[in-house]
């Protein structure tokens, strides 16, 4: 996936068949049953789609490589029709916030880009994704917990995509990873195996542990840091409109009784059997859940981090801690 709004941006299509070149030798790399390596370009419409197709057949007659070109776009639909015919798929890098990703079929929506790719005959790879906080740009998304990452995966299985795309591994400076970390551990990974393994099977997936993760932030959006020395963040103008929850979204076996006490506050929920979410505002203090069927907890989760109302450093990226891990 070259990313051009980069340096390759500057290079020629010669330039670029010779950085991506060695790569079709690498046992890991991407192709097709027919053997065609797949290169992925973000901001594909940063170039033309004259210079893609010389690219393409640069790669064809100077490496002797079968190139699958999938472009990754920012706006699709402006784009997708000039790059049909040198496109084997198409992809749009997304929102990061439920507003952006609505599981709905309207003009200009996932589903909607999705379906007008599989109009043109292309496969469609849907970016499936967390949340966005960017202290170096002092911008974020409204994530709404977890419920960006649940309607993208939503979206890769309503739109019939093909491919999916989780962005990213490590993209550290958008807060985007799913790798783990102090923040979250291993929860992003193993929800999204459940999304996962219904994508691959086209199957829900059975749930044979009960299971509840906590996400939230550990300040008020708010919030006044007592470090200034960076700007403070601000909402994007296309984001789901900023809040201050906590979420217990849980995998149950059978119903039960979800509780979750935020400082002095508990929020009661019934959730049924399957994955529900359970939403209670954000307070100062230590958070804890837990989830009883019956007389019997069968799950217990507690916020690794407390919420301050005078944080050091403003930080609005939401934690994770899992029941399981």
């Amino acid at each position: 996936m070259p990313d051009m709004s980069a340096s390759f941006n500057n290079m020629t299509p010669a330039e670029l068949a010779a950085e991506m070149a060695p790569y079709a030798t690498k046992p890991s790399v991407f192709k097709l049953g027919d053997g065609r390596l797949v290169i992925s370009p973000f901001l594909a419409e940063a170039k033309s789609p004259t210079w893609w197709s010389q690219f393409i057949t640069l790669m064809s007659q100077s490496y002797g490589i079968n190139v699958a070109l999938v472009p990754v776009f920012l706006d699709a639909a402006a784009n997708r029709n000039a790059f049909a015919s040198i496109s084997y798929g198409m992809s749009s890098w997304g929102n990061r916030n439920p507003a952006g990703n609505p599981v709905v079929n309207s003009p200009n929506t996932p589903l909607d880009l999705a379906a007008a790719a599989h109009a043109l005959g292309k496969i469609w790879m849907q970016s499936v994704s967390f949340q966005d906080v960017r202290p170096n740009q002092a911008i974020y998304d409204e994530a709404e917990n977890t419920q960006n990452l649940r309607n993208t995966w939503q979206i890769a299985l309503d739109s019939g995509s093909e491919w999916v795309q989780l962005t990213t591994w490590n993209d550290y400076s958008e807060g985007t990873s799913f790798a783990p970390s102090a923040g979250h551990g291993r929860s992003l990974l193993d929800i999204n195996a459940y999304g996962l393994y219904w994508f691959r099977s086209g199957v829900m997936p059975t749930i044979v542990r009960d299971t509840a993760y906590l996400s939230y932030r550990t300040q008020k959006v708010s919030a006044v840091p007592a470090n200034p020395s960076t700007p403070p963040m601000s909402l994007r103008q296309w984001s789901s409109p900023a809040r201050d929850t906590v979420e217990v979204l849980t995998f149950l076996t059978a119903p039960a009784v979800v509780k979750v006490t935020v400082g002095t506050t508990t929020t009661t929920c019934n959730a049924p059997a399957g994955m529900s979410s359970c939403i209670a505002p954000l307070k100062v203090g230590s958070i804890k859940a837990s989830v009883v069927r019956g007389t019997t907890e069968v799950s217990r989760v507690s916020s690794h981090a407390a919420v301050t109302a005078t944080p050091y450093n403003q930080n609005l990226e939401y934690l994770v801690d899992s029941s399981r891990r």
